[in-house]
């Protein structure tokens, strides 16, 4: 049986409902709402984009940080006993071509998890220009612990990807800034963020 990585985290969803009593405890633990996680658990249908809503990166986090579990759990097949473990559906081109150790992926909302240590990334926007523009390619790795300053590819609660500036705020929360001023300033807090990668490839602190 072939098992994408929403599907897997759809059916934890059931499980953390089934343990926790019901779809609203478990959004407590996850501060979210349960008629987000209720459209995520049917895959309702998004009107912007015409496709069923999936669980996002960050949102997966919280509800392993929310329930108790270790990170990554949520991306796990945790099966019965007696089930023979599903094989896995990855939406990445793994190939390398010769001499090159990064390898260039699709921009897309992937999973941290489904992610090579070094990647090459196709930027699709503008919101670091000038310093990086669309349709150039940059390298980013998942071992690196940002610093203020850093280029990072961020999640937001919908799973969504952004290239931004790592930048720390007060009381514990961070910023992800763009240089170009016609693409807002995210949030870590208010939009769910999590850092994905840190830029390594190009000049990775512009201050």
């Amino acid at each position: 049986m072939l098992m994408t990585v929403d599907a897997i985290r759809r059916q934890n969803l059931e499980t953390l409902v089934r343990e926790l009593g019901s779809l609203e405890s478990v959004a407590a633990a996850g501060d979210t709402s349960a008629v987000y996680l209720s459209q995520i658990r049917h895959g309702a249908i998004d009107s912007k984009t015409g496709r069923a809503r999936q669980m996002g990166t960050a949102m997966a986090r919280r509800l392993e940080v929310g329930t108790g579990r270790p990170k990554g759990w949520m991306d796990q097949h945790h099966p019965e006993v007696g089930e023979r473990p599903p094989e896995y559906r990855v939406a990445l081109d793994l190939s390398q071509s010769p001499g090159d150790a990064a390898q260039h992926i699709p921009w897309a909302p992937l999973m941290a998890s489904q992610l090579p240590t070094n990647f090459k990334l196709t930027i699709p926007d503008d919101a670091m220009a000038p310093r990086v523009r669309s349709g150039e390619t940059v390298e980013f790795c998942t071992s690196e612990q940002p610093r203020p300053g850093d280029g990072v590819l961020v999640a937001d609660s919908t799973g969504a990807w952004h290239f931004r500036l790592y930048r720390v705020g007060a009381g514990g929360h961070w910023t992800a800034a763009a240089i170009n001023t016609a693409y807002r300033e995210m949030d870590s807090r208010t939009d769910g963020l999590v850092v994905v990668a840190v830029l390594v490839a190009v000049q990775a602190r512009w201050g």
